[in-house]
């Protein structure tokens, strides 16, 4: 099933990676030697917020936004390279 899908992101197939999503479409991650589809130029580190299993809910009064809280164990954005650059400050430019 690998081999199909990186050959349709490679002929142009849009995708979105969040979270696992993320570590795979990454071209390099910088706490691991893995590579996967490696098709967006990004370097993401792993577990960059704890393991999975450090993930928790709790309720907690929060002015900004009410009471529930999830801490979730998330890859994170290490560098963006190239025209992935460009397209994440227009992207957050709208925000």
């Amino acid at each position: 099933m690998f081999d199909p899908i990186l050959s349709k992101i490679q002929e142009g197939l849009p995708v979105l990676g969040t979270c696992a999503g993320l570590i795979l479409l990454a071209e390099k991650l910088s706490n691991d030697n893995n590579v996967y589809f490696g098709t967006l130029p990004v370097t993401v580190r792993r577990n960059a917020y704890g393991r999975q299993l450090g993930s928790f809910y709790t309720e907690e009064e929060v002015k900004v936004w009410g009471k529930s809280l999830w801490h979730l164990s998330v890859p994170l954005l290490w560098k963006v390279q190239g025209r992935m650059q460009r397209s994440l400050l227009r992207w957050m430019a709208i925000l």
